[in-house]
Formats: C-alpha cells, structure tokens, sequence
C-alpha cells in the first residue's frame, strides 16, 4: 500500500514540475499590431466629386500617410500615423478576420471609432472591383454610417464610392 502512494506521490509530482517548466517556457504568439498587412500597401488614390480633389492614402509597413491633393497639386490636411505617435496620430491596428461569410480580412487601422471624421483612417479592406471588363485591385474603407470609398492604385477622375442603407453586412465585402 506504501508503495502505491509513493508511486501516486511521485507521479503528482512530476507532472507539477512538468507542467510548470512547459508553462514557464511557453510564450503566446505575438504579431505585431502596428505593422499594415501587404495586401493594402501601397499608393491608394479615390476621386471626391464634391471638393475636386483626390484623396489619398499612402500605405507603408509601419506608417499612414494621407492628404488631399488638389487639382494644381497643391496638398492640404497632410497628416502621418505611425505606431510612436500619440492621440489620433498613432497607428494601432486592430484586425478582423472574415467578419461575416464571404468578407475580406478588415483592418480598423487608428481604431478612431471616438475620433472626429476628418481624423480617422478607419476600416480598410482590399478587394477587387470590375470596370469595362478588367478587374483592378481596389482598397474599400469605411468611416461613417453608410459611406463607403473605393481607392486605386493610380488616378482615376470619376468618384466610385457609394452608399448602402445596411452598411454592415457590406463591411469586408
């Protein structure tokens, strides 16, 4: 009966050991949350109809740039995101992967959900969008209730952005 509880003991006691060294040793998988993933990387511009400009986003690996250019190249509300900034100027990413059924990865790229319009970068998605019977790899974002925009790699003078009452299910899509 001794050597029941000796071997029950012992037992015991080196699966505590055991599990603790492999607790001590185990490290969760970190991925960086300020780097942008390669697919929304790049140059991105979207024609606004309203004010005759272009806006655009330019999308590097730990940065965010993003102005308006207007129609004699002049550039205005010129603003920088990177990770060692504060406030509304600090890029933290925040990622959703595969939201609903059939969406794309989405990247809340400021989570600027309590910043005023004019400073978000808001939800980013790439995609892919038809036009005349080609298809272009497109950059969606979205900011406010039932606006969405659509950028590309290169300029384009006509607005495709549009509009949808359940803005929701179109988020990634």
């Amino acid at each position: 009966m001794k050597n029941i509880w000796k071997l029950i003991i012992l037992t015991g006691l080196m699966l505590t050991v055991g599990l603790g060294i492999n607790t001590i040793n185990a490290r969760p998988a970190s991925a960086n949350s300020a780097t942008t993933a390669k697919s929304i990387r790049g140059n991105w511009y979207a024609w606004d109809k309203y004010d005759k400009t272009y806006l655009v986003k330019k999308i590097r690996a730990h940065s965010v740039v993003t102005y308006n250019q207007l129609a004699g190249g002049y550039i205005s509300d010129y603003r920088v995101y990177t990770p060692h900034r504060s406030g509304s100027h600090k890029l933290s990413i925040r990622i959703y992967k595969h939201a609903h059924r059939g969406t794309n990865t989405v990247y809340d790229l400021n989570r600027g959900y309590l910043l005023p319009t004019y400073k978000r970068i808001g939800f980013v998605w790439s995609s892919q969008k038809s036009l005349f019977g080609h298809k272009y790899h497109v950059l969606k974002t979205y900011i406010t209730m039932f606006d969405f925009t659509v950028y590309f790699h290169h300029k384009i003078k006509h607005d495709y952005s549009y509009t949808h009452k359940n803005y929701e299910y179109f988020i990634g899509r």
